[in-house]
């Protein structure tokens, strides 16, 4: 989330001096960016649980049987 806001206000400064038109293309390629890259990070974040998930499993682990303190 940091990175999405860094690299928007970035894109955002960089953006101001130019015309536009120019900062409209600018600014809608840097929110495709920032989607794509928050699309992605959720997928892998998806498959890096179940990963770990099975590995555990594999392990004879169970999350559910675990006490949290």
């Amino acid at each position: 989330m940091v990175n999405q806001v860094r690299e928007a206000v970035s894109v955002w400064f960089q953006a101001v001096a130019l015309p536009r038109s120019a900062r409209k293309a600018v600014l809608e390629k840097a929110a495709r960016n920032i989607s794509y890259t928050r699309h992605h990070n959720t997928e892998a974040k998806i498959v890096h649980r179940k990963r770990t998930l099975r590995a555990l499993h594999r392990k004879g682990l169970a999350l559910r049987r675990m006490r949290t303190v």
